[in-house]
């Protein structure tokens, strides 16, 4: 596994019919600059076709003025890294939930790897990766944004072979 960083931000935003809550994730300009708008825009319809419980919508985008946003459902209680240190939500991380968002997490990285075509490889899969909703249900995010990397974004780090 090649570790890598992808430069964004989020904000959560209020939807326009003001009934839930989005959000919104601008990619850094540095790294997303560097693709076509052709590519991109290739790039979010494949995104927005995921259909699965376990991964994070993609509802919408936007591409002007330099900027590129990519907007999804808001995943109210975080990442499960946030969750794991924080001990307000911690208390309800029994292990039962705990075991439950391992088998959730392998749901929807099999069906990346198994069941769409091409196959889907994560690259960035880590606990800050893996956010929370309201019934602590784990949603994978920044599926399919691996193409949005470039080689200088990648921090290479070796594995140890024995």
């Amino acid at each position: 596994m090649v570790p890598f960083k992808v430069t964004s931000s989020r904000h959560p935003s209020k939807s326009p019919n003001a009934s839930s809550l989005l959000a919104i994730k601008k990619l850094d300009t540095k790294v997303s600059g560097q693709q076509r708008d052709e590519d991109f825009f290739e790039l979010v319809s494949s995104i927005s076709k995921l259909r699965h419980a376990n991964i994070v919508e993609l509802v919408g985008y936007c591409a002007e003025h330099g900027q590129r946003l990519l907007v999804y459902e808001y995943c109210r209680n975080g990442t499960l890294h946030d969750a794991l240190h924080d001990d307000e939500i911690q208390k309800n991380l029994s292990w039962k939930t705990r075991i439950q968002a391992a088998l959730e997490a392998a749901r929807a990285l099999e069906y990346l790897h198994e069941i769409c075509q091409p196959p889907i490889v994560h690259r960035n899969f880590k606990s800050a990766n893996l956010l929370l909703d309201d019934k602590l249900e784990l949603c994978v995010s920044d599926c399919g944004l691996a193409p949005l990397l470039s080689s200088s974004s990648a921090s290479q780090k070796g594995t140890k072979r024995t």
